[in-house]
């Protein structure tokens, strides 16, 4: 109301002024109250001055204020102004100033410093300029991600700095002063600039208060790797963080702690040396490196305890409960005679042995457990508290029970009613005693004396007297509360010698002098591979696998292994690492290697890198895997018991663990064992052929499973010895009796009588007499193709000529081809592209008749449209859990249909029936789709008797499973014209074709040239125009994690290339690129962090002022890790035919291709494709395998950028070639 009563006496006049101002007690003079934020287009004038500002105003909503000059802007106590989002211009002149100042001035009283609070001007400041203003008593400009425009401004009695700023401001101008401030300048904050900004002001300095400001990211540390160490230690930390390329000096704020920096690394990961003074105190402490990028400082990085014990192995891993006391040996560091190991956190009674090794004694535990196994010690520091340990495990197995035996084995006695002591054994001595009851199927043949006997707790052997008293065979039954029951056969023969006794042959002997002819023999001797290794090298891994439960002591040896070195195994999920050591002269490295007990199985590849993280390499790459099993090798059983001599035998051994296997008979003199076993992919047996010579030994063999864990028992025992005997011994296989079990019932039982009808099946027989067909192929020929017939049968010379029936569109091309036996005759059949489609007969001919054929479907022939070929499905969109969804497929040669898939098949599946359009255009079936399928494309194949449709992913067979199913619109068209008579020709515009060179000939030339019109399509590459360096090929495509190597890229303007970068960048290293051939060829060398991300990159070319290459498709680099083959199906590829392959293992993602060794006669005709399912990861691609491709077996090879799988043949990478079946 004040404000609009001083306008109104304005307006009157001065004398209505002076006689209100008579009134009034206040000197104020004319003034405008700004207390709300501006949104319009404002101007404050000198009529309305001075404009007074109370509280917190914005300019916002885009709008402009404009100050002219002499204005006097009064802030009132805490008051502020902040341009949100529009402009302020202010207009002062160096005679008439604008005046930003406190409104105590205006009110008679004294100014001072901070009365009122800051212009700012925020990221939504436009257009902004201020010139000619002076700023008083207040707290200073603040500009804000913006870029005002300050000339000639005189900021003074601030409190804070004249001007502050942030890292994303632009302010400029010139002729600016700043006095009487708390700080005299443009105060910048610390921190990192992003952006492209500009610090324009002149006349004002510029000021970093604190801290630093980096131009661009600033390097950073995210954490380090241990980040606990002992006193005393010596460790290889990590440093993890970004750009932290070009480490210059590296500490830590603690006394007695020392770094040294590793070469090499990248500039996500560098590698240092932290030694830990014996005398350093516990704490922790802040790392500070400086770096290329600049300084970076982390706190508590790193924490410093007294020596912890630390537990490496528990031995053994595992006892059997019921077992009684047993000693545990606790392996690991800083052990003291006062540690004591606890169980279940309760202490045991510890022997101390050294500052490594402890020794407990481990009451009988009554059930099976996992333990907690920990060694604590006194802490010296804080008196009635303990150090402990980290945590180990001690497995309590359940109480297995022995298992008995009866020697001598097999069991084989004369009719002589003479009394024998024969031994039952148990497999092990057990806690309790056990009560053995024995009985004889048949006693008149065989009485055995006790009938009950004892074996005493921690006995294993008991003595048992048999009589054999008639010929026969009978069986022994041993039965007992705690044991498995044992039958075990007694064959009770005059001839009984045959079984366990064995003849020489007849020696004879010369009189006088021998003539020995001199012998001479010719072999070739060939070395293994010989490698030429720089630094140091690795030759060997023991052992070479190990169970999972279990903790094993890895040995590699070599040559000049650092003192740092450390081992891993790739993959490494499922198992950890005890300490490394390492010989004083480099020749081995030894850890403790303890595998989870549910460790993933299979192959695992051995990594040894030193401090810097370069890896050292094995001269023989197949001496770098290990394997992890699923235990041990057990064998349960072996059949037959007895083989004769002379004979080829299927020998069968059944157990546990008995993957990756092989057979190991001992004595092996006479037998010739077929290395191509048979194994069940649970483990559970091993089969294979034996020929078993005339002359071999007679008696009994070990037989052994050795695995890459280990071997099976070495003690011969029932269950793992075959026994070899005299031809006229045995009659049959011998092996193991076992019957099923039979009921009893008391009283009469009333059988009822059941009719079973059965028709038997037979394949059909056929008789040939003379001469005739047994084999004839393919049945199936396809239209407008010439087709190779082959006739397998006898007498086929006979044969004069090959006809079908009705010929139409058919016809023979030259006479049939016999071979000299008359077994093969080859004859070819041209169908015209018009020939009539369907089945017809085929006709052999001879001069008499016609050839007859032993099976009635081999004189059938099928004439074939070409491929099936897609134009479109219908619907394109599957939901998941349908079922029944009628499909359409239109395009060509859809006929003679046998099945429909999808590749892959993400539950997919399609049913008949399979009906077509006469003319082959439409073909109509239903498909369904499982519920839970994941969302993703698949490819429509269309199988007809020609083969199948294309596999090559386009919009024509798409199909795509959704989880819900969106709206459904119709197609329509534009409206179409149609035009009556006959249209004129358009002029033909032909562009500028280039020809080989034309010549003329001089003279008269009487050839007259037949017309010959020809109507083709003219086509050209794509041609694009490249300003700056190009990339044409880059070789090698790829690097392996961890490994380095020189890569060379060709192409052209590489003159003013300086460094080679990737996108992305991460965890690759470049050398300075090296330009030759005119700037046509550059080479730079490449290193990849252990734990780079694998995959595709693209190579980009930086010159001094940026990046100057093309994305051109040849400029991929990529990352590899080597895969890990666990399967491969099908193992079984017929000649002629395409399937697709289903390849199983970890490390699949980053696979480019594949390839086959040998290579011959097969090819992937599709790239693989990483998928993933409930199993795990896989890939899928199609395989052709050519007609006369050679069968045997191929090794499937996976390539990854820098690499590939192995070539060595094993079951989880191997296939074999066949005839078609």
């Amino acid at each position: 109301m004040l404000l609009s009563v001083v306008r109104r006496l304005r307006d009157a006049g001065v004398p209505a002024l002076a006689a209100f101002l008579g009134l009034a007690c206040s000197p104020v003079l004319a003034q405008t109250i700004v207390a709300a934020d501006i949104t319009s287009d404002t101007r404050w004038d000198t009529a309305g001055s001075p404009y007074v500002v109370n509280g917190a105003v914005a300019v916002r909503a885009g709008a402009t204020l404009t100050i002219d000059a002499g204005v006097v802007v009064s802030m009132g106590s805490g008051a502020g102004l902040t341009v949100q989002a529009g402009a302020v211009r202010a207009n002062g002149t160096a005679a008439l100033p604008v005046q930003v100042r406190s409104d105590k001035v205006r009110a008679g009283q004294a100014a001072v410093a901070g009365d009122w609070n800051q212009w700012t001007f925020t990221s939504g400041t436009v257009n902004t300029r201020l010139e000619h203003v002076v700023f008083e008593h207040g707290r200073g400009l603040a500009v804000h991600g913006s870029a005002p425009e300050f000339n000639f401004l005189d900021i003074r009695q601030q409190q804070g700095p004249a001007i502050a700023i942030d890292l994303a401001a632009s302010p400029f101008g010139l002729g600016n002063r700043a006095s009487g401030n708390a700080l005299n300048a443009v105060s910048v904050a610390a921190g990192d600039i992003a952006g492209n900004v500009r610090w324009g002001l002149r006349g004002i300095p510029y000021v970093v208060t604190g801290g630093t400001v980096s131009v661009g990211a600033s390097p950073s540390v995210t954490g380090v790797s241990p980040s606990t160490v002992e006193v005393g230690q010596t460790v290889t930390v990590t440093v993890n963080g970004s750009r932290l390329s070009g480490v210059s000096e590296a500490a830590l704020d603690r006394a007695g702690l020392a770094l040294t920096p590793f070469s090499g690394g990248s500039s996500s990961q560098v590698f240092m040396q932290l030694r830990v003074d014996p005398a350093a105190a516990p704490g922790r402490a802040a790392l500070r490196l400086v770096v290329d990028a600049g300084e970076v400082v982390l706190a508590d990085a790193v924490t410093v305890t007294l020596p912890l014990p630390t537990i490496n192995a528990v031995s053994p891993a595992s006892v059997t409960a019921q077992s009684g006391p047993l000693e545990i040996t606790v392996t690991g560091r800083n052990f003291t005679a006062a540690s004591e190991v606890l169980f279940n956190g309760a202490t045991a009674a510890t022997r101390f042995v050294s500052a490594t090794e402890l020794r407990a004694t481990l009451l009988n535990q009554t059930a099976a457990a996992t333990l907690a196994v920990q060694v604590r010690a006194p802490d010296p520091a804080n008196a009635g508290q303990y150090l402990l340990s980290n945590q180990g495990s001690l497995v309590v197995q359940a109480a297995v029970p022995p298992v008995v035996s009866v020697e001598p084995a097999p069991l084989a006695l004369p009719p002589d009613s003479t009394s024998r002591n024969i031994v039952l054994r148990l497999s092990k001595a057990d806690f309790r005693e056990h009560t053995i009851n024995v009985s004889v199927s048949d006693p008149a043949k065989l009485t055995v004396t006790p009938t009950t006997l004892v074996i005493p707790a921690g006995q294993t052997v008991a003595t048992l007297a048999v009589v054999p008293r008639a010929v026969g065979t009978v069986s022994l039954t041993l039965s007992s509360a705690a044991l498995a029951q044992v039958v075990v056969p007694v064959f009770i023969t005059s001839d009984f010698r045959g079984a366990n006794t064995s003849y020489s042959g007849l020696v004879g002997v010369v009189n006088g002098e021998v003539v020995v002819a001199p012998i001479t023999s010719e072999a070739k001797v060939s070395n293994a591979p010989v490698g030429v290794a720089v630094g140091g090298t690795l030759t060997s891994v023991s052992p070479a696998g190990w169970a999972r439960g279990t903790t094993v002591r890895f040995t590699v040896a070599g040559k000049g292994i650092p003192s740092d070195a450390q081992l891993s195994l790739n993959p490494s999920a499922g198992v950890s690492f005890g300490a490394q050591t390492v010989a004083a002269d480099g020749s081995q490295l030894q850890v403790d290697v303890t595998a989870a007990n549910d460790a993933a199985i299979g192959a695992r590849r051995v990594v040894v890198k030193d401090a810097a993280g370069k890896e050292l390499v094995f001269a023989n790459a197949l001496q770098s895997t290990v394997q992890l099993t699923t235990g041990a090798p057990a064998i349960e059983s072996v059949t037959p018991l007895i083989s004769p001599r002379g004979t080829r035998v299927r020998l069968v051994v059944r157990g546990r663990n008995l993957q990756q296997g092989l057979l190991r008979v001992t004595p092996a003199s006479g037998l010739s064992i077929d290395t191509q076993l048979e194994i069940d992919a649970d483990g559970t047996s091993i089969a294979t052929w034996v020929d078993i010579a005339a002359d071999a030994l007679v008696g009994q063999r070990l037989v052994q499973v050795v695995t890459p864990s280990g071997t099976s028992s070495a003690e011969p025992l029932a269950f793992n010895t075959w026994n070899l005997a005299e031809s006229e011994a045995v009659r049959g296989d011998i092996g193991p009796l076992a019957s099923r079990l039979v009921g009893v019932m008391v009283g009469v039982a009333t059988v009822e009588d059941k009719i079973v009808t059965v028709t038997p099946g037979a394949t059909a027989v056929g008789v040939l007499n003379g001469a005739g067909v047994l084999e004839l192929s393919p049945h199936v020929g396809v239209v407008g193709t010439d087709v190779v017939v082959t006739v397998r049968g006898r007498s086929l010379q006979s044969m004069t000529g090959a006809a079908l029936v009705p010929s139409t569109g058919a016809s023979l091309v030259g006479a049939p081809t016999v071979n000299a036996d008359g077994t093969e005759a080859t004859f070819t059949l041209r169908l015209a592209a018009d020939a009539p489609l369907g089945n017809r007969k085929l006709v052999l001919q001879t001069a008499t008749g016609v050839l007859t054929t032993v099976k009635w479907s081999d004189d059938t022939f099928l004439v074939s449209a070409p491929l099936p070929e897609l134009d479109s499905v219908t619907p394109q969109v599957l939901v998941a859990g349908t079922t029944g969804v009628a499909m359409t497929v239109r395009g060509r040669n859809l006929i003679n249909i046998t099945g429909v898939r999808a590749e892959p098949a993400n539950g997919l599946t399609f049913t008949g029936p399979f009906t077509a359009s006469e003319d082959g255009t439409v073909l109509s079936f239903f498909g369904a789709v499982a519920a839970g399928a994941p969302a993703a494309d698949s490819t429509l194949v269309i199988t007809s008797v020609a083969g199948d449709s294309t596999l090559v992913a386009s919009p024509r067979n798409l199909v795509r499973v959704s989880a819900t199913s969106g709206p459904t619109h119709a197609l329509t068209t534009g409206l179409v014209g149609v035009m009556v008579g006959t249209p004129a020709a358009p002029d033909a515009i032909v562009g500028g074709l280039a020809s080989l060179p034309v010549g003329v000939a001089v003279g008269t030339n009487s050839t007259t040239l037949p017309e010959e019109p020809q109507t083709g399509v003219l086509g050209t590459q794509p041609v694009g125009v490249v300003v700056g360096a190009h990339v044409a090929t880059v070789t090698p495509r790829g690097v392996l994690q961890g490994g380095s190597g020189t890569i060379t890229v060709t192409g052209a303007g590489f003159d003013a290339v300086t460094a080679i970068v990737t996108t992305p960048s991460t965890g690759l290293l470049f050398d300075t690129p090296v330009v030759s051939g005119g700037g046509t060829v550059l080479s730079v060398g490449v290193s990849a962090a252990p734990d780079a991300l694998t995959g595709p990159r693209h190579l980009r070319l930086r010159t001094a002022t940026g990046v100057v290459s093309t994305l051109s498709a040849e400029a991929v680099f990529g990352v590899g890790a080597i895969p890990v083959l666990q399967s491969v199906s099908p193992i079984l590829l017929e000649r002629g035919k395409g399937t697709t392959v289903t390849v199983r293992g970890t490390g699949l993602s980053a696979v480019t291709g594949v390839s086959f060794v040998p290579a011959s006669g097969v090819r992937a005709v599709t790239t693989p494709v990483f998928l993933t399912d409930a199993l795990g990861d896989y890939l899928q691609f199609n395989v052709l395998v050519d007609p006369d491709a050679t069968l045997g077996n191929r090794v499937l090879v996976l390539e990854v950028p820098g690499g590939q799988s192995g070539t060595a043949p094993l079951p989880a990478n191997t296939f074999n070639v066949v005839a078609p079946q």
